[in-house]
């Protein structure tokens, strides 16, 4: 029995001296796992009606009409009149063909409608729309109320912008750590450039797209490359005829880190979003941003 007394005196010892030399504030252990957040708001069914519209959290919701016929209603609030553009996107490289009707909140008036924003692409917009402060409702649905699939909608310019990108970001061990969520940035200068740490978890196909943030003129390229930084795995400038904004669409073929530079083409500066739609991309667990940002207030 004495002799249990003194193992025991000797294990709280060891385990005293041990906490005496770790850091101020890091707690001992194993290392905490990435924690995979929120991909983004996610569309919530029955949303079919007016009435059922679901209610949008952020700005970026990921949608899908999942059967012909299939609506999708979301509901947003303007705080201060400005100038809206709503807009569908691609997720995971589909073209899905959608129609966009914007009404207001009880959906008694129609206030803007597309189907194709550009003769070769399917999705649709509404640039520039002024609106007063209110609610507004969206209506989402498949071209001819028959094509199905899953989409994105944004909603640009509904509140003052935010910006989630931290400065100086110009090199790797400045990146900023964008999460599943649309990211706002902006390329300060001519020769701004923004780089991005992104960690994988898993062998998965990531869509990076940047995005209008209220300068449509603006013109980015984008850069993936591995963890070393001296391997470029993809590079995009114009990922649609006539639209100056990048799209990288990269099958990853295991887990670890990768940096995403983005970067005005030529001398062009301005802010732009950034979206990340993958299953693989999770927070950097040394340096993580938190909570799922917004792209918006």
């Amino acid at each position: 029995m004495k002799k249990l007394h003194y193992i025991l005196l000797t294990l709280l010892i060891v385990m005293l001296v041990g906490n005496a030399f770790a850091k101020p504030g890091v707690v001992a252990g194993p290392k905490k796992q990435p924690v995979i957040p929120e991909q983004r708001d996610n569309e919530q069914e029955p949303n079919n009606s007016c009435e059922d519209s679901y209610w949008l959290v952020e700005r970026t919701v990921l949608g899908e009409v999942s059967e012909p016929g299939d609506l999708d209603y979301y509901t947003f609030e303007i705080f201060s009149s400005n100038s809206v553009t709503l807009r569908t996107f691609a997720t995971y490289g589909n073209q899905f063909d959608t129609e966009m009707t914007l009404f207001n909140e009880d959906c008694s008036d129609e206030i803007g409608y597309n189907d194709d924003y550009s003769p070769d692409h399917y999705f649709s917009e509404l640039p520039s729309i002024h609106l007063s402060p209110g609610r507004y409702t969206v209506l989402i649905q498949g071209h001819d109320n028959i094509e199905t699939g899953p989409y994105g909608l944004v909603i640009i310019g509904a509140d003052d912008l935010l910006y989630n990108e931290t400065e100086p970001n110009d090199e790797y061990w400045h990146a900023n750590n964008p999460d599943y969520n649309t990211f706002l940035a902006s390329v300060g200068e001519a020769g701004d450039q923004d780089m991005y740490r992104i960690t994988i978890s898993s062998s998965e196909l990531v869509t990076f797209t940047t995005e209008d943030a209220g300068y449509e003129g603006m013109d980015t390229e984008m850069f993936l490359y591995t963890s070393t930084r001296d391997v470029q795995l993809a590079y995009s400038d114009d990922y649609q005829d006539g639209r100056y904004f990048s799209q990288i669409i990269y099958s990853f073929p295991e887990p670890g880190i990768y940096y995403l530079l983005v970067k005005g083409y030529g001398a062009e500066h301005g802010p732009y979003g950034l979206s990340l739609v993958g299953v693989g991309v999770v927070e950097d667990s040394e340096a993580s941003w938190g909570k799922v940002k917004q792209m918006f207030n």
